[in-house]
C-alpha cells in the first residue's frame, strides 16, 4: 500500500493523478486541456504536463502504453498500481466505499467508489474508443468552464454507468459509455465509431428495451446521445444518422415520448449541450417564432389540446381561407421533432374537419421546423429501408414536400419585453 506522506508531491501531480484516477487514463494532451480549460493548447503547455508525466512515471506512479493509431500519435498515461493505491488515500476513498460516481467539472472526490486495479485499468483493446471519450469528457469541462454560474453538467463514467439485470433468469448488461444530467434529466452516452451494423445498433437498443423495462433504475432515461468522430461530418453522418434512427424508432418505439435520440460530432458537443439546455426556453416561445416566421397572416393562433395543454399545431386564418401549421423544435440531428409529428398526426383530420364545421376552408397542413443549430436540421422523411412500421413511414412521407426549416438565432436576440402575449385558437 501506498503511503501519502511518502511521495511529497506538488500540487500539480497531485492534481493530473486525481484526474488519472477518475477518467482512467488519458494523454499528454488532453490532460493538458483539462488542467487549462482549452480547446487549443501552446505547445508549452502540453510539454509542461508531459514532463510532470514522465517524473510521475519514474517514480512508479503512472504508467503509459503507445497508441497504434496513427492520427493520435501518443501515449495514453494511466495509473500503476502505486499510483492507484496512492490516489485512493489522496482521494479519501474508504474501503470498500461505493457511490454514485457522478462528477462536476474536474474533481470531486467524495463520488468515487474503490474498484479493483484490473477493473480501474483503461480498455487498452479499445483504446480509441476510450480517447474519444475522453474528448467527450474535456469538452463538457470546457463548457461548463465557460458558462460558469450558468449550467452544470453532471457526468460519470461506464465503470458507474453499466448494470447488470436479469431476464429470464439470464443476466444481460446495460453498458452505456457514459451517462450526464442535463436540468436534471438523464441520458446516456455512446461513443459511435461506425462500426456497428444495423444488426448491432438494434442488439444495443434492445438490451435498453430490456433495461428499461424492468423499471429498475430510479433515475428515468430522458435521452440517448450518440457521439461521433468531427471528420465524419463531411463522410456519411446523415446516413449514420438514418442507421442509428432506423434501429431505434424499430425497437424503442414505444418509448419515444419519453427517451429522444441525439447525434452530435465531436466538434458539436458544446451546441448540442446548449441546445438541450435551452430546450425548454425554445419550446415556451415556439408561438412567437411562428409570428416571426409567418408573412401571409396577420395573426397565427396556437391550438390548445383538449387538456388545455399547448400542442404544435398553429391555425392562420384570413377570412374563410385556414391554413394549418405543425411547428417544433429540432437540433440538427435529433428525433424530437419527428417524434412529436409522428405522435399527433393523427389529430391533423380531426382539426380539419373542425375548420370545415366552422366554414373555413383549409388548404392542408404545413410543417415548420425551428432550430437553434448552425447546421441544417436532418429529419429523415423516407426510413423504407429498414422495414419499419407503416405508422411511421406513411406519415413522413406525406410531410416530405411541405416541410421548411427556420433558423432561430435572430429570434432569440430579440429583447424578452418585445414577445407578445401567447394567443389560442378556441
Amino acid at each position: 500500500m501506498s503511503s501519502f506522506s511518502t511521495y511529497n508531491l506538488s500540487d500539480r501531480s497531485n492534481e493530473l493523478l486525481k484526474l488519472l484516477h477518475l477518467y482512467r487514463g488519458m494523454t499528454a494532451k488532453q490532460l493538458a486541456k483539462f488542467v487549462f480549460n482549452v480547446k487549443e493548447l501552446s505547445t508549452s503547455q502540453e510539454k509542461s504536463i508531459y514532463n510532470y508525466l514522465s517524473a510521475l512515471r519514474k517514480r512508479n506512479l503512472v504508467t503509459s502504453y503507445r497508441s497504434t493509431n496513427q492520427l493520435r500519435g501518443s501515449s495514453i498515461f494511466y495509473l500503476s498500481q502505486w499510483g492507484y493505491n496512492y490516489t485512493l488515500d489522496l482521494l479519501d476513498i474508504g474501503l470498500g466505499q461505493s457511490n454514485d460516481g457522478w462528477l462536476p467539472a474536474g474533481t470531486e472526490e467524495s463520488s468515487s467508489s474503490e474498484f479493483s486495479y484490473e477493473l480501474y485499468t483503461p480498455p487498452l483493446k479499445q483504446l480509441d474508443h476510450h480517447l474519444q471519450l475522453i474528448d467527450f469528457f474535456i469538452s463538457i469541462h470546457i463548457f461548463e468552464e465557460e458558462n460558469y454560474f450558468s449550467y452544470e453538467v453532471k457526468h460519470r463514467n461506464n465503470l458507474y454507468a453499466a448494470k447488470k439485470f436479469k431476464v429470464d433468469g439470464k443476466v444481460s448488461r446495460y453498458r452505456p459509455d457514459a451517462e450526464i444530467l442535463l436540468n436534471g434529466n438523464l441520458f446516456t452516452i455512446e461513443i459511435d465509431r461506425g462500426t456497428e451494423s444495423h444488426e448491432q445498433l438494434c442488439a444495443k437498443f434492445e438490451t435498453y428495451k430490456k433495461y428499461l423495462e424492468l423499471q429498475q433504475d430510479k433515475e428515468c432515461l430522458r435521452g440517448i446521445i450518440f457521439v461521433v468522430e468531427s471528420k465524419v461530418r463531411n463522410h456519411g453522418v446523415r446516413r449514420r444518422w438514418e442507421n442509428i434512427l432506423g434501429a431505434f424508432l424499430k425497437v424503442l418505439y414505444k418509448f419515444k415520448k419519453n427517451i429522444k435520440l441525439i447525434l452530435t460530432t465531436s466538434d458539436s458537443i458544446e451546441e448540442t449541450l446548449l441546445h438541450e439546455l435551452n430546450r425548454e426556453n425554445y419550446y415556451n416561445r415556439l408561438q412567437y417564432f411562428v409570428d416571426q416566421w409567418n408573412v401571409e397572416y396577420e395573426e397565427i393562433k396556437q391550438l390548445k389540446l383538449g387538456n388545455g395543454t399547448k400542442s404544435n399545431f398553429f391555425i392562420g386564418q384570413s377570412g374563410n381561407k385556414a391554413q394549418l401549421y405543425f411547428a417544433g423544435i429540432s437540433g440538427c440531428f435529433d428525433s424530437t421533432f419527428l417524434v412529436e409529428y409522428l405522435s399527433n398526426c393523427n389529430l391533423i383530420p380531426k382539426i380539419e374537419e373542425t375548420l370545415r364545421m366552422k366554414g373555413l376552408k383549409s388548404s392542408g397542413v404545413s410543417v415548420i421546423v425551428f432550430t437553434p443549430s448552425s447546421q441544417h436540421p436532418h429529419i429523415p422523411l423516407n426510413l423504407d429501408t429498414f422495414n419499419l412500421n407503416k405508422t411511421i413511414t406513411v406519415p413522413l412521407a406525406k410531410i416530405s414536400e411541405t416541410i421548411e426549416y427556420s433558423c432561430i438565432e435572430t429570434y432569440l436576440k430579440i429583447p424578452d419585453h418585445f414577445y407578445k402575449e401567447d394567443v389560442f385558437y378556441e
